[in-house]
């Protein structure tokens, strides 16, 4: 997606490969001009969807199996700057709107357990260059 107006400019002789179409489903993937192949997803969402709508579609449904008793994973993949840690960490401190997957996940699981009879534990890891990091951990931060 171009950044500005002189990337709008370089991007008109050329056109996606990818196309999203997320009312259906799935993802085209555009070989050359003639040939392409689609890939459907249980869910498919666009640069647009909210903070909110990318939890209630990955993470909620964990959330509820954890609530359940299972044991339950979200993870990120990707290049750098890509979004995951926005996605995942962000903590929407003065825009609540804009909480990531961890703080949303972490909300609606103390909201639902009893601190008497229920223990939670929680790991946080990132695995950048082949070495594991725990971002729980302070003197990581």
């Amino acid at each position: 997606m171009p950044r500005n107006a002189e990337e709008s400019e370089a991007d008109v002789d050329f056109a996606d490969c990818v196309e999203l179409q997320p009312e259906l489903k799935r993802l085209k993937l555009r070989k050359n001009n003639w040939d392409s192949d689609t890939y459907e997803f249980d869910e498919v969402l666009t640069e647009f969807a909210s903070q909110k709508c990318v939890y209630e579609v990955v993470a909620r449904p964990v959330v509820e199996s954890v609530l359940d008793g299972y044991n339950g994973t979200v993870m990120a993949y990707g290049q750098t700057g890509t979004g995951k840690t926005y996605t995942l960490g962000r903590l929407g401190e003065e825009d609540t709107a804009a909480r990531g997957i961890m703080v949303r996940a972490m909300k609606d699981i103390f909201a639902n357990v009893s601190f008497e009879t229920d223990s939670v534990s929680v790991s946080y890891l990132q695995l950048y260059m082949e070495s594991i990091q725990d971002l729980l951990d302070p003197a990581n931060v």
